[in-house]
């Protein structure tokens, strides 16, 4: 894996024909002329690297591990859990049912199984296999 000062070196190289970011002991050689265009194209380039970079942070990131870190702790509810109770619910509309519970839910009791299906039989009706 690259570091981020190599990535840019790699991105001045390529797009902008710098052949290094290190400064050198000559004015004439730490200055270059470049087009609009390709430095257009290596700011893309680094921003897509950079957005690459982020994704890639995000996916790795632990969340118990930083939870810990900060002495916290989170209770988390899934759409496997809304499917739980209302099994009739597909996944867009169970998600719904989650964001609903997020905005109602009372901080003395929390989220709870009760709420869940409360709140699918305001958004959806009744369960159809109650019927």
């Amino acid at each position: 894996m690259r570091t981020t000062k190599q990535l840019l070196a790699h991105i001045a190289r390529k797009q902008l024909d710098v052949p290094t970011l290190d400064p050198r002991d000559s004015k004439a050689m730490n200055f270059h002329i470049v087009t609009v265009r390709s430095l257009a194209a290596a700011l893309k380039a680094a921003f897509k690297a950079g957005t690459m970079s982020a994704r890639h942070d995000r996916a790795s990131l632990d969340f118990d591990q930083l939870l810990e870190e900060r002495r916290q702790i989170a209770i988390v509810w899934s759409i496997d859990d809304v499917q739980e109770v209302r099994s009739d619910l597909n996944p867009d509309q169970a998600w719904q049912v989650l964001r609903q519970c997020q905005r109602v839910h009372d901080c003395e009791f929390g989220i709870t199984w009760q709420l869940i299906e409360t709140v699918a039989e305001d958004l959806f009706g009744s369960n159809p296999s109650d019927e």
